[in-house]
């Protein structure tokens, strides 16, 4: 019995000891990693993310026209921003170990506190100060970073379900950024002579950072765009944490910028990068170290020797116009639709958009803030002509000996509708005689036009405008580009209300009417009648890892398309572009006719009539009893209404309304008088033998289009500009037409 109870005895022992090595055995070699992880978690003392640098944007030759610099930040500690007593006690305590305290009694914790918190407390109207803000507007910087802090905080005790200390409240915040040189000297000497115990224990300190800086000046400006802070959505679309877990190396936090416009804005993936990370122990041993990834590098098409030499003819030519009071200048590669320059005049110094934004808004005139190349749509007038003859051949409606005869007017019997063109100062209609397609286009005749319009119908002229990349963006990819429109009956029907006539038919065949387009859509307008070929543009391309790669970026999935039109009916298109400038009777002869031993223009100018700009609105409102009136300077009634809850606060829940105050060109037309136009000018180099005549079997190289606002006759005053991009262009950059 003893022996068996021994024997029972020993099998538990036994039993227990192998339970216990096995154990042993589970947790110092199978589940090793997974407890050693969990003590070292218990061991780091803090992590540290590092912000990646964003890429660069060069032009097409690689110069630099935006980058990341360095610079410098004040942060402060959210332990300070909350005033938060624990923390004042742990600085304190760290104050109380400084030299100067060693070998005699520090003093006391509650002093100390008491001095800290005062210190504090001035802090914040010291740095607003140095920042040139208002106490309220600091504030609010402060009040955001708090906010910030406390969201993800919440989202962090959702996951772990109780309450929990993250690592942005023990981290100092950016509150002064973009400090030089200079200014961050300067910030040092305020923080050790006003508050030395703050800064010498980290809790304000003065940080390494970065900022874009834009080299290129305002020719490139509406280009490259720009930088800004990220917004809520921006940061919901790709976060960087996400319920306390980073989810997105390369997403956002609310003190993040983000590109807002232009390349900035189109590239900002490929510019973005990624964070890194430095998480270390207690001891100060590393425990993970992640490399900042720095953003990809975004080389454009653009030449911006060209685009400042462009902008430089672009500025005098609007400078001499007093009504005109801006414009815009495109050049493309015809082959590869390359985007060589792409010019909005006048435009803004990127380096101080901050500073000048408010003023630059206010100019609702000359418009500086406007995109004009990309955003600007509107009739183009003539320039639509050959593609009306192009439809018209290519349907078979009718031959290419085809002849019409202008008398004036559509209908004779009725000579004061649908009107042939009037000569510069006279309202007689041009009376052209018989014509031939080649010879409309030479003379511009709007009967011939009128007279194709009317047989082609809306539809079929829409099916062409389509061909041709009207209504749809152009590839560039930018944010700011309009479509212009694409007037079908199906959108007339639902934008106007009513059905499509003849007479818009007539109108849209000399590019009145509903139908618009932008610079950049008329440049490859004009490139497809050089080439025969629609193709998206191009603006931007990526440049790879591997020294002198780069791949194209496209933004735009519509693929190229040759149109189907005969050699035959392009032979007379571009013979009578030819003859718009350089035959005698030609439109644009006395403006455009470019003298050069090698090159031709072809081309085709456009005055299209549009309706004055509203450039103020009146606001009236009812305060008291009493009837007030406020101006301010605004182009839409959207922005008439923010402009004035902004200008005038103490009125922002009074109902108000807003009316047209002033307008521009600021006198109105009597019945009778033309309209306002704008001035467009489109063309093509082509190559010409010695004897002067257009080598049409070598295909041209270089598209360029020209739009004034406002500028009356596109041959008089947008065809010598245009002619003088086309000189610049050979005797300075021969390169893009050879």
């Amino acid at each position: 019995m003893f022996e068996f109870r021994l024997r029972i005895l020993l099998i538990l022992l036994l039993a227990g000891w192998m339970i216990l090595v096995f154990r042993l055995v589970q947790l110092q070699i199978v589940e090793a990693d997974r407890y050693r992880q969990q003590a070292d978690a218990l061991l780091i003392r803090s992590q540290t993310f590092m912000e990646p640098v964003r890429g660069r944007i060069l032009d097409r030759n690689g110069r630099e026209l935006a980058s990341d610099e360095p610079c410098w930040s004040i942060s402060v500690a959210y332990g300070l921003l909350t005033s938060d007593e624990s923390y004042l006690r742990k600085l304190a305590r760290s104050i109380r170990k400084f030299p100067e305290f060693q070998g005699q009694d520090p003093p006391p914790i509650d002093r100390l506190v008491e001095q800290l918190s005062e210190q504090a407390r001035s802090l914040r109207p010291e740095l607003a100060a140095f920042a040139h803000r208002t106490p309220t507007e600091f504030e609010q910087d402060v009040q955001k970073i708090l906010d910030r802090v406390q969201r993800i905080k919440r989202s962090v005790e959702r996951v772990h379900r109780r309450e929990v200390t993250i690592q942005e409240e023990i981290e100092v915040h950016p509150l002064i950024t973009n400090l030089d040189q200079n200014r961050q000297i300067q910030a040092r000497q305020l923080l050790m002579s006003r508050f030395p115990w703050l800064y010498r224990t980290g809790a304000v300190d003065v940080v390494d950072s970065s900022r874009r800086v834009y080299h290129a000046g305002p020719a490139m400006a509406h280009v490259m765009g720009r930088v800004a802070p990220v917004q809520a959505q921006d940061v919901e679309k790709r976060p960087f944490f996400a319920d306390g877990e980073i989810v997105d190396w390369g997403g956002y936090t609310d003190d993040d910028v983000i590109g807002s416009a232009g390349v900035e804005w189109s590239s900002e993936r490929m510019l973005r990068g990624s964070r890194g990370r430095v998480v270390t122990f207690y001891d100060d041993r590393p425990a993970e170290r992640r490399e900042a990834v720095q953003g990809g590098d975004v080389a454009l098409t653009i030449d911006s020797d060209l685009q400042n030499e462009i902008y430089e003819l672009l500025g005098r030519e609007v400078g001499v116009h007093s009504t005109i009071p801006g414009g815009a200048v495109v050049v493309v590669d015809i082959a590869t639709r390359e985007v060589l320059a792409m010019v909005s005049y006048p435009s803004y110094d990127p380096s101080r958009w901050n500073e000048q934004y408010e003023s630059l808004s206010d100019d609702t005139l000359h418009r500086p803030l406007w995109f004009r190349a990309a955003a600007h749509a509107c009739a183009p007038g003539s320039i639509m002509k050959p593609l009306t003859i192009v439809a018209a051949q290519s349907s078979g409606m009718i031959d290419e000996s085809y002849t019409y005869e202008c008398r004036g007017s559509l209908f004779p019997e009725n000579p004061k509708e649908w009107r042939c063109w009037s000569a510069a100062g006279s309202r007689e209609p041009m009376h052209h005689g018989v014509l031939n397609c080649e010879e409309a286009l030479k003379h511009s005749c709007n009967v011939f036009c009128f007279h194709l319009g009317d047989r082609l119908g809306v539809a079929e002229l829409c099916n062409w405008f389509d061909m041709v990349g009207i209504g749809r963006t152009t590839g560039i990819g930018l944010r700011e580009e309009q479509v212009g429109i694409l007037p079908t009956p199906s959108w007339l029907e639902t934008h106007r209300g009513r059905p499509a006539s003849r007479g818009d038919g007539r109108n849209y065949a000399i590019g009145q009417g509903e139908v618009e387009l932008t610079p950049i859509q008329a440049v490859n307008l004009v490139a497809t009648y050089a080439s025969g070929v629609y193709q998206p543009l191009t603006l931007v391309r990526r440049t790879d890892s591997t020294p002198g790669g780069t791949s194209e970026v496209s933004f735009d999935t519509t693929p190229s398309w040759t149109l189907p039109v005969s050699p035959s009916v392009w032979g007379i298109i571009r013979r009578g572009m030819y003859d718009v400038v350089n035959e005698e009777g030609g439109t644009a002869r006395k403006y455009a006719h470019l003298d050069h031993p090698e090159y031709v223009l072809c081309g085709k100018s456009g005055s299209a009539e549009v309706s004055r700009w509203v450039t103020q609105y009146r606001i009236d409102l009812e305060v008291e009893g009493q009837k007030l009136s406020r101006t301010v300077p605004a182009d839409s009634l959207r922005m008439a209404k923010d402009k004035f809850r902004a200008k005038y606060p103490e009125y922002k829940d009074i109902p108000f309304t807003a009316h047209p105050a002033a307008y521009w060109p600021a006198h109105e037309k009597r019945e009778g008088e033309r309209l306002d136009s704008h001035a467009w000018f489109v063309a093509f180099l082509q190559k010409k033998n010695s004897s002067g005549s257009p080598i049409w079997t070598i295909p041209p190289r270089v598209a360029i289009a020209v739009e004034l606002d406002f500028g009356e006759s596109g041959g008089r005053n947008s065809g010598p500009l245009c002619r003088d991009v086309a000189r610049l262009i050979l005797d300075r950059f021969p390169q893009y037409v050879r």
